[in-house]
């Protein structure tokens, strides 16, 4: 992400970012999530990606330390 995603102020900051990576032959990267109980969607394929914190100065930082 290089810039706001909107001038309207009233349009709160994300909080999760998400990464799709994808290969030359087109293949996607996805990961497997943990079978614990009392997360999210365990045992489910998604994006690799997860929640801002505190620390993130942006998207970018949260999707970089998630990687």
């Amino acid at each position: 992400m290089t810039g706001p995603l909107d001038s309207d102020s009233s349009i709160p900051e994300p909080e999760n970012a998400s990464v799709l990576i994808v290969n030359d032959r087109g293949e996607y990267l996805l990961h497997l999530r943990d079978q614990v109980p009392g997360i999210w969607e365990p045992g489910a394929w998604s994006l690799l990606g997860g929640g801002r914190e505190p620390g993130d100065r942006s998207l970018g930082e949260t999707a970089r330390r998630e990687l």
